[in-house]
């Protein structure tokens, strides 16, 4: 008798693994990405202090457009080309990344790196409500306390930042706001439309050129951004350059990671991989870039951030788990 319930409950666990094994490995992905971005934007802004985020924003979009539409060309991967009908329905998603990227980058600039990812934990409660309004979900209540344990230590993180900037606490706060609309509208699109992640990155890319070409003239940082002291350097220059061109790169990896997770999981797991990774680019980031001085009310803010999001991937696994269990009860039934 308890062979075969130690039987079945492997086997129940075993398909629960392999039926979101697809999600899990985006969701780390993305986890892994996501974390080094952190440090290499950091590296650009700050160690060469190339302070144009909004330009190397439109360089992500330049190369992640002309990469995705080279391999579409070529057949590595199939998906559809890009037409004016498309665009315009994934226009305001578009809009809402492009602000995000810009801002958060113009976030990093000025607030160091655990502050940096006490702020962007704010972005669970941006995607509970956006979720509730735009897919007409409700979380339930072990995701609810979750979130808020995790709103809690953002707000005790800021109130012990010793370092605290107006501007920079803003420009974080409404990139979290953008970024859980598009994640939100992402996962609508993905379910809905059945969209890949890959054709997602393509139109988005190829939607948002417009708009920061446009923006960067209008602010004169593009011009600018040519006459980059780093480029005169002869010392710096070569170092610059991969840097600038890693980053780029990479950028575009994050990108992908990034769809490629909110169409395979919820627009709110997507949101929460970020705690996941954010303890341990936080704990690094206390000792780098200059640091971030460590107080009561910063290492409690911190703390809970970590607390919350463990609560929230264990409150996660079991939901799925549940519902994985009345699927298999369901189809048993129909067999009998």
């Amino acid at each position: 008798m308890f062979k075969l319930i130690h039987y079945n409950l492997m086997t129940s666990s075993l398909s629960f693994l392999i039926h979101n094994l697809p999600g899990l490995l985006a969701a780390l992905f993305y986890a892994f990405v996501s974390g080094s971005m952190s440090f290499m934007n950091k590296v650009i802004l700050t160690s060469y202090h190339y302070d144009y985020p909004d330009v190397i924003m439109l360089f992500q979009v330049v190369l992640t457009a002309i990469v995705v539409d080279l391999c579409r060309m070529t057949n590595i991967c199939k998906i559809p080309p890009w037409t004016f009908q498309r665009s315009r329905e994934f226009f305001f998603p578009s809009l809402c990344f492009a602000l995000h990227t810009t801002l958060a980058l113009a976030a990093l600039s000025g607030l160091s790196i655990p502050i940096y990812n006490v702020l962007r934990r704010m972005l669970p409660l941006a995607t509970l409500l956006t979720a509730h309004f735009v897919l007409k979900k409700t979380p339930s209540y072990g995701i609810i306390t979750s979130v808020l344990i995790i709103v809690i230590g953002t707000v005790l993180a800021g109130l012990g930042d010793l370092k605290f900037h107006f501007s920079s606490y803003c420009n974080g706060l409404l990139s979290v706001v953008a970024q859980a609309t598009y994640l939100t509208y992402v996962q609508k699109t993905g379910v809905e439309d059945n969209t890949s992640a890959l054709s997602v990155l393509h139109i988005n890319s190829i939607n948002c050129i417009p708009m920061m070409l446009i923006y960067t003239t209008i602010n004169g940082k593009l011009l600018e951004s040519f006459s980059f002291s780093g480029f005169k350097n002869e010392n710096d220059r070569t170092s610059f350059i991969v840097a600038f061109v890693a980053n780029i790169s990479m950028g575009c990896v994050l990108n992908y990671s990034l769809f490629l997770c909110a169409t395979l999981n919820s627009a709110l797991t997507t949101s929460l991989i970020g705690v996941i990774k954010g303890v341990l680019t936080t704990l690094v980031g206390f000792l780098t870039f200059g640091g971030q001085p460590i107080t009561f009310m910063v290492v409690t803010g911190v703390t809970l951030n970590a607390i919350g999001g463990v609560l929230y991937t264990a409150v996660k696994y079991f939901e799925k788990r549940k519902q994985s269990s009345n699927v298999h009860t369901t189809h048993d039934h129909q067999a009998a």
